[in-house]
């Protein structure tokens, strides 16, 4: 028996092995603490309280510690949840910036800008909001130079056809 023990390969990884098992009372209740937390994160950001909605979500995020399949993707979840919220102001400044309101696309981004600042740690994977925000002032930029292109255009063109109407 021991010549099979030792024969046995050693385990390296631990965390393959020993897993937290949440019964469904428990997996009930983290849930509702979870969609709690998740709640109040979601007002914070509403409100612009970055700062406040941050810690919110650092104290849920810390349930990361069981080891669990339910618990990683309701974390997960929250992660996909802040994105939303930030890819609604992205949208809310592309449609400011179509309709050529470019203070209120300017105020989108600083808001943009303020939630990846505050916010960019609790992203899903890959999702950069920084960039994000980039992207769009430059779009926002390039579109105020058409439009000031289009004003001294035509500015332009009224001033052409007025001197071609003195000429006559």
């Amino acid at each position: 028996l021991i010549e099979r023990i030792r024969a046995l390969e050693p385990i390296t990884d631990p965390s393959a092995i020993f897993a937290t098992v949440l019964n469904p009372e428990d997996d009930l209740a983290l849930r509702a603490i979870v969609n709690e937390m998740q709640r109040r994160a979601g007002v914070q950001l509403d409100g612009g309280d970055f700062e406040s909605a941050a810690a919110t979500l650092r104290a849920l995020f810390s349930i990361e510690v069981i080891d669990n399949v339910h618990v990683t993707r309701m974390v997960e979840g929250v992660k996909d949840s802040v994105y939303a919220r930030a890819r609604d102001v992205e949208r809310a400044a592309l449609e400011a910036v179509m309709h050529a309101q470019f203070d209120a696309a300017d105020a989108a981004l600083s808001r943009l800008e303020a939630v990846g600042g505050a916010l960019q740690w609790a992203m899903p994977k890959n999702v950069d909001v920084g960039a994000m925000a980039q992207k769009m002032r430059a779009f926002l930029e390039m579109q105020r130079r058409q439009r000031e292109e289009q004003r001294r255009m035509q500015e332009q063109l009224e001033r052409m056809a007025s001197e071609h109407a003195d000429m006559r």
